[in-house]
């Protein structure tokens, strides 16, 4: 017995329709996800459809519709913005995980040679992984006192939503990404990057972020990644859209030139997950804003248990002691390195590599990233706490105009 939602969102008023695809009808409960508050309990009448109306004063949020124990997980849209933060669920991602190893259903295993290639979100079984990366920061934002917006990931990229991509961006100052939101599509990278050169903010509490390229079909319901540029039929018409990680050929749109972080640098713990309890941060520069009230030095470590199960980074040149964005890889020439972990002893684990924290200029706006899955679930860490309060606060604000910048540590 189980349901999904026909759409990863919709907007305060709207209807929503589900499918029941064991038809038999029964109770469904409705749960705004990060304050874990019921807001609607009802019957579904026996059929394959059920349709929640979603209240005008339902706050813009996830929820998710709960059917004989199974969920399926939804946004609720701002008609009109109650925030300057909008918030972004990696639906993709979500969907990419779902039935891995199951042959011709699940993305995953990536080396499987039976997995699938297309997969649908009309199924049930999407939503957060078992680790539950996303949750954190959704369960602390309301309690640190932050009003924020929902979208789906798909929101973002220009489809058949009436406000969708760079109008829907436009209506704010700062987008939040956060957790696990790697599958990105072309149209998604296309509005995020406008809406940030355009002077809009993007704050990335996330690790392996925009690494594959996905397309999507049949309005948004239909994802695909090949994986393979042999096997992707795109690469003879369009080989820019092809279905690899971003860097690859033919795509050679590195995720750096957005994030100014990547997984190429990044590491992976996947065989021994507790190993991520012990892992810190080193503050690279204390005298960054982002740092303020944090009390902490160059040097201090942070951030234990922030770090992992996978991570981004930079490639850095050491100059006495102090890390700068050596460019090598793509990252942009403004990246100032704020804190940096090393991550080579993971390669008993997974894949060796680092992790760096940083922040640069893209056109007009500013991107910060922490270049770390787990970050939202440590928020309990006073120095993660303020850190991400220092970032909301000033991003989300009416930009300054131009000013001076510091974007790196003076010299002794």
């Amino acid at each position: 017995m189980s349901l999904y939602a026909t759409s990863t969102s919709c907007a305060q008023g709207d209807a929503l329709r589900f499918r029941l695809l064991d038809e038999g009808g029964g109770p469904i409960r409705v749960e705004d996800v990060p304050s874990g508050r019921t807001v609607l309990e009802c019957a579904a009448a026996p059929g394959p459809f059920w349709t929640l109306k979603v209240g005008t004063d339902w706050p813009s949020s996830l929820y998710r519709a709960i059917y004989h124990d199974i969920s399926a997980y939804f946004v609720v849209r701002s008609t009109v913005p109650a925030s300057p933060i909008l918030l972004s669920i990696p639906f993709p991602t979500w969907e990419a995980y779902n039935r891995p190893g199951v042959p011709g259903e699940g993305l995953y295993q990536a080396e499987q040679p039976d997995r699938a290639v297309k997969v649908t979100f009309d199924r049930p079984g999407a939503g957060p992984q078992v680790e539950e990366w996303e949750l954190g920061l959704l369960r602390w934002l309301a309690p640190a006192g932050y009003a924020v917006d929902y979208c789906s990931a798909l929101d973002l990229h220009a489809g058949p939503a009436p406000l969708a991509g760079p109008d829907l961006l436009g209506r704010y100052r700062l987008l939040v990404v956060n957790g696990h939101d790697e599958y990105w599509s072309w149209e998604m990278r296309d509005a995020v990057e406008e809406f940030v050169r355009r002077g809009g903010n993007l704050a990335v509490f996330s690790g392996n972020t925009c690494w594959w390229q996905v397309r999507f079909e049949d309005d948004l319901r239909t994802m695909v990644c090949y994986r393979d540029a042999v096997a992707d039929p795109m690469a003879a018409s369009d080989p820019g859209r092809v279905t690899v990680e971003w860097p690859s050929e033919p795509v050679n749109r590195p995720e750096n030139i957005l994030t100014g972080l990547s997984f190429r640098n990044g590491a992976g713990c996947w065989v021994d997950s507790s190993v991520m309890a012990g892992e810190c941060y080193t503050v690279r520069f204390a005298g960054h804003w982002v740092f303020d009230g944090t009390g902490l030095a160059d040097g201090d470590p942070f951030g234990r248990g922030a770090i992992g199960y996978e991570t981004d980074a930079a490639d850095l040149d050491w100059v006495d002691g102090v890390p700068r964005a050596s460019g090598r890889d793509g990252a942009p020439p403004s990246l100032v390195v704020l804190a940096t972990a090393d991550l080579a002893h993971w390669r008993r684990y997974g894949r060796a590599g680092a992790a760096t924290m940083s922040v640069h200029r893209l056109g007009a706006g500013t991107v910060f990233n922490a270049g770390t899955i787990n970050w939202g679930n440590t928020l309990h860490d006073p120095a993660l706490a303020r850190i991400t309060r220092n970032v909301l606060d000033r991003l989300s604000r009416p930009s300054p105009g131009p000013t001076w910048e510091t974007i790196g540590p003076g010299c002794p």
